[in-house]
């Protein structure tokens, strides 16, 4: 742990203004390389340390894991690793998902558990395309990324399938709709139907080991794609 004067060591005027505001919003403006994380590593750092806010109360949000990697380095060694550990750092995608699985409960009227699995874009394009050949659509005609578009802004409107199609005011909208439909019954029946999802398992997953791998099968249906996330594996019941 850093003493106060350590941590404004090597900050200029602004930057130890910005370390040491604690009331009230701070806003800061900097450019590429002139020193943002370090600033705001080193605030977290001197909020726990001299104005006593505990650690579980610190919220780091950052665009990309590399930079909230870098953030969480920096915090294990201006606070220690202990208290570090105890602040939630990262990505705005990452930390949403944690939330969500913390309040795993809120999701059961949406047919969803803490175990849920966060499709990628590839992942939801294979899912489309499987929506639109179960309805007999033409791929050429109904494209893929159109229904995708379309679902993704009624999703965005907080619209199920059945809404979409109420306020559909063209047909493709209403086309969109049905595709909606079909896609959310196969990702129900993904999420059902998981009979093993494996992280770190080297004997599971071929030597993957730092790939998460899933064997699905559906009724009436076999899903099986590979990603960065998810690939098939061999089960192990």
């Amino acid at each position: 742990m850093l003493e106060q004067q350590d941590l404004l060591a090597g900050l200029n005027e602004p930057q130890r203004k910005a370390v040491t505001t604690t009331q009230g919003p701070v806003l800061i403006l900097a450019g590429p390389g002139s020193g943002k994380t370090r600033v705001i590593t080193h605030r977290i750092a001197y909020i726990v340390q001299h104005e006593q806010v505990s650690p579980w109360h610190v919220l780091a949000v950052t665009f990309t894991n590399k930079a909230a990697k870098e953030m969480r380095e920096r915090l294990e060694k201006l606070v220690g690793i202990n208290e570090s550990k105890e602040m939630m750092i990262g990505t705005f995608h990452a930390i949403c998902a944690r939330v969500l699985r913390i309040e795993a409960d809120s999701l059961a009227p949406l047919g969803l558990n803490r175990s849920f699995v966060i499709l990628d874009t590839g992942d939801q394009t294979t899912l489309i395309k499987q929506a639109i050949k179960e309805l007999n659509l033409d791929e050429k005609q109904y494209k893929p990324a159109t229904m995708q578009a379309l679902i993704s802004r009624a999703k965005n409107d907080m619209q199920n399938p059945d809404q979409m199609a109420e306020r559909a005011a063209k047909y493709t909208e209403e086309v969109a709709a049905r595709v909606y439909k079909a896609y959310q019954k196969l990702m129900r029946a993904i999420i059902a139907s998981i009979s093993m999802i494996c992280c770190c398992s080297p004997n599971n997953c071929g030597g993957m080991s730092r790939m998460c791998c899933a064997s699905t099968s559906g009724a009436g249906s076999t899903f099986t794609w590979t990603s960065s996330r998810i690939a098939t594996c061999r089960s192990t019941s």
